[in-house]
């Protein structure tokens, strides 16, 4: 992904040649092949997949005639797609995700504004138990669960406010519904919300588009709250667009079929920053999961392979033989690196003189999946290392000598959502315990690691004592973070955790950040090169044995 001012790419006269003749069915032919069809899994007027977390099985939402839609589920252990079971769902389903114990099959219905949790335990094609049946609205469209499955980000209406066009949040941890019992919050769009719904860093944002012709934008919205920042993004123009997520969430990519475009956002700064131009009008853009390729879908029976750094086609893998197309193709697929198999929904071309039938293509990763252009360099199914951002520093008022959560500093996610191990050190520009004859040092340990993790399920948090030396310029804390995924993946990061100023004055403020950004460099350099922690001038935190009843 390129970053910066806003400027259009154009691509070259050989990467434009190489697009123009698929058009001439010179189809396949560019070096490398990075996946093979392996079967087809015939599901008419499919919308959505997914996989359930033991890889048994593929749910897939489907139309069975005219007003009559459901989930068809196929057995993923015969490598046949044999069909297990057709359940028909009153209201149309629209989209559906398997909780994460295999236990329910969460739904939207279309007509109605329901959604819905599919007993899969005590259902059968003959009598469907829902076990939650919650109506938030008069119609519904794309959904998306967190990394955890525990919460679900939900296209529909605010309930109570009579707003059309809104983005829900649903709580999935309970499955019995009452009065609104699971509604976590929502917030209204300008305009009715897109098929394609993400979350991303780390569960702290869910993404979305509105559909509205003229005003479609790109919209950014903080999950704890549920409120919308920055932004929105105008994208006039992409329709409904099938947009996905860079593997970290910084970077957006909204095709614009209208433009022959693809529409590359800063979600950070929630900016466009780029448009790259392509010879052919994307549908849909899907970036696998360590970045490196791309699928592309349009109204062609084809699947492109697209070169994310080069900014090229490098695979055309033809599906008109098949007798599927990728007609409406807005919803993502499902990426299972555990098997090195990519399950491609397909709606069907509805409007063409040639008849196709939906579907889901089930791609397998060919002789050279580990790189770009089969060079040997890359996985996109390796174990990638967790990601750590820095975010605002906490700042810590009043210096009552309380232990504070700073945890708000710092976020931490794993790209294959493996569960994480925290671990913590950290350093002030003030001891622990001085020998001084103010209140500082009557309370310790001044750090706390008390963080959830893979390893501790609850806790307070990141703790750090609101406490400096009154005779001084505030204090300041520094975190080298830690973790480890358990497959390999160990990543370090050093932030800003709080700073306790000596008081409410701005000055002050802006005096102990400007020493809070010079301690991290310090601490920064002493980590990259392997150097003795704490460097000098600073102190480690944490050690002490508890003093004082502030525990």
């Amino acid at each position: 992904m390129r970053r910066g001012t806003f400027s259009k790419i154009v691509l070259s006269a050989a990467m434009v040649l190489s697009a123009v003749l698929v058009s001439q069915e010179v189809v396949g032919d560019t070096g490398c092949t990075r996946y093979v069809v392996e079967e087809v899994c015939d599901a008419a007027g499919i919308t959505s997949v997914d996989v359930s977390p033991d890889r048994t099985r593929l749910y897939a939402r489907v139309n069975y005639g005219p007003d009559d839609g459901g989930f068809r589920v196929f057995d993923l252990t015969t490598g046949n797609c044999d069909v297990i079971a057709d359940y028909h769902v009153p209201g149309v389903p629209w989209d559906g995700w398997v909780s994460w114990d295999h236990q329910h099959l969460w739904m939207t219905r279309y007509y109605g504004g329901y959604v819905s949790a599919l007993n899969l335990v005590e259902s059968d094609p003959s009598n469907l138990v829902f076990d939650c049946e919650l109506d938030i609205g008069s119609w519904t469209s794309g959904l998306a669960f967190d990394s955890l499955r525990k919460h679900l980000y939900v296209g529909e209406n605010c309930p109570g406010t009579g707003a059309i066009g809104s983005i829900v949040k649903i709580d999935t941890s309970r499955t019995t519904c009452g009065d609104d019992c699971e509604v976590a919050g929502c917030v209204d769009l300008d305009g009715e919300p897109g098929y394609c719904i993400q979350v991303g860093f780390g569960d702290q944002y869910v993404f979305a588009t509105n559909r509205n012709p003229g005003i479609e934008a790109f919209y950014k919205i903080r999950t704890s709250d549920m409120q919308i920042v920055g932004g929105p993004v105008l994208l006039p123009g992409i329709g409904n667009a099938g947009f996905s997520l860079s593997p970290d969430g910084s970077t957006a990519y909204v095709p614009d079929a209208a433009a022959n475009q693809i529409r590359v956002i800063d979600t950070v700064s929630m900016t466009e920053v780029e448009q790259w131009d392509l010879p052919f009008s994307p549908r849909a853009f899907w970036v696998s999961p360590d970045g490196t390729h791309a699928l592309v879908l349009t109204l062609e029976p084809l699947i492109r392979v697209f070169d994310m750094s080069e900014r090229a086609v490098y695979q055309y893998i033809s599906v008109q033989e098949l007798g599927v197309a990728p007609f409406r193709a807005r919803n993502l697929p499902h990426w299972d690196c555990e098997s090195h198999t990519v399950y491609v929904p397909m709606l069907g071309e509805l409007d063409s003189p040639v008849e196709y039938r939906g579907g889901v293509v089930v791609l397998k990763e060919a002789n050279c999946p580990a790189d770009l252009n089969c060079d040997g360099i890359g996985d996109a199914c390796e174990n990638e290392s967790p990601v750590i951002l820095c975010n605002e520093a906490a700042v810590i008022w009043s210096p009552n000598h309380e232990l504070i959560d700073v945890s708000s500093a710092f976020s931490a996610y794993d790209p294959d959502d493996d569960a994480l191990t925290l671990s913590f050190r950290v350093f002030s520009d003030e001891p622990e315990v001085p020998e001084t004859g103010d209140g500082t040092g009557r309370h310790a340990p001044d750090f706390k690691d008390e963080v959830p993790d893979a390893e501790r399920e609850t806790g307070r948090g990141l703790l750090v004592r609101s406490e400096r030396r009154g005779g001084e310029d505030g204090r300041l804390y520094i975190v080298v973070i830690t973790a480890d995924d358990g497959n390999g993946g160990v990543t370090t990061e050093v932030c800003i955790a709080a700073v306790c100023p000596h008081d409410q004055d701005q000055q002050s403020l802006d005096d102990v950040m400007a020493q809070a950004e010079a301690a991290r460099n310090l601490v920064q350099d002493a980590v990259d090169s392997s150097g003795a922690l704490p460097p000098p001038g600073l102190y480690e935190h944490g050690l002490s044995e508890p003093l004082g009843p502030k525990q």
